[in-house]
């Protein structure tokens, strides 16, 4: 998704982490929530659609900062531009 790879530029270092723990923050805040937590199939509901979206923008970022950072280098080496690497 374009929100997960729009958030590399907020944080440049491979944080995939952060985007589990956003996903487990919001199931424990929706399946805390009297009418979801009254009707099982409500909660699962809402945990697979939470998952499904968190997943895309986890994928999304981490497809935006591997495309960043394989830009960063040529041949294994840091992408400094034609001229200084002559």
């Amino acid at each position: 998704m374009d929100i997960g790879g729009s958030h590399v530029n907020m944080n440049e270092k491979c944080c995939g982490s952060l985007w589990d723990q956003l996903g487990e923050c919001l199931a424990e805040v929706i399946t805390k929530m009297d009418c979801v937590r009254s009707k099982r199939e409500s909660a699962k509901a809402w945990i697979t659609l939470i998952s499904y979206v968190v997943d895309g923008m986890k994928c999304g970022y981490m497809d935006e900062w591997k495309r960043k950072a394989s830009g960063r280098l040529v041949n294994g080496c840091p992408n400094r531009g034609d001229n200084e690497r002559r």
